[in-house]
């Protein structure tokens, strides 16, 4: 559990949030989630429900998704409450700091927010006593608009939910390095926009893992609080 607490409060600085609610909301439910693991493209949480059976939780949860995934971007490609297995596509909208308007900031025609578009995966599984919840980057969709990170081809190796390697980063700039070799950019504005890219993946890649974060929080709450004879 204080891997956890150390993880959301590291988002949370990150991300600049400074609502207290948010934190109270994991105090409130960090006792129940067993195990969270983080991999590069993939967050796991075992949650513990004593007392409630696979039905009351899978009904909660059932619960959740549809008032969170209500969008005509969001699919649910399995709901098996026998089984105890839902498995939801959704689409996570993330929104970064241009480097471009960064390094002309005057230059009001380009926008000061860019935004990317990834689909991810909600993999729920439901036991008596206890469920699962895997949330996974899946990839870029073919709807994210037109902006330097995306028309980069090694953007995907750069969203990591434990932050994007130094490796990753290098090939990220090593492409832009050669595209700028042919531009009017002078050799400041240069070496300033390639050592961007780090801060905008961060918050990129912080703002995914916090998301998440969340919903496990907002799920467990739901799961905690309902049962199948709320009405």
């Amino acid at each position: 559990m204080k891997k956890l607490l150390i993880l959301f409060i590291l988002l949370l600085s990150i991300q600049q949030v400074s609502s207290q609610n948010v934190l109270d909301e994991l105090k409130k439910v960090k006792d129940s989630i067993l195990n969270l693991d983080i991999k590069e493209k993939k967050m796991t949480a075992t949650v513990e429900a004593t007392g409630k059976s696979k039905s009351e939780i899978y009904s909660s949860i059932n619960k959740w998704v549809s008032l969170n995934y209500n969008s005509a971007n969001n699919v649910i490609q399995m709901n098996d409450k026998e089984s105890g297995i839902m498995i939801v596509k959704g689409l996570s909208a993330v929104s970064f700091i241009n480097p471009t308007r960064t390094i002309y900031p005057k230059t009001k025609a380009i926008p000061i927010k860019s935004k990317i578009l990834l689909n991810h995966l909600l993999e729920i599984k439901v036991k008596d006593n206890k469920y699962r919840l895997i949330y996974s980057i899946s990839g870029k969709t073919d709807n994210t608009p037109k902006n330097t990170i995306d028309a980069n081809p090694n953007t995907w190796d750069c969203i990591n939910l434990n932050g994007a390697t130094e490796e990753s980063i290098g090939r990220f700039n090593y492409h832009w390095k050669e595209i700028l070799k042919t531009s009017m950019m002078g050799k400041k504005r240069k070496a300033k926009y390639l050592s961007l890219s780090k801060p905008v993946f961060e918050e990129i890649n912080s703002t995914i893992a916090l998301s998440f974060v969340s919903n496990f929080i907002s799920i467990t709450k739901m799961v905690n609080e309902t049962s199948d004879d709320d009405w």
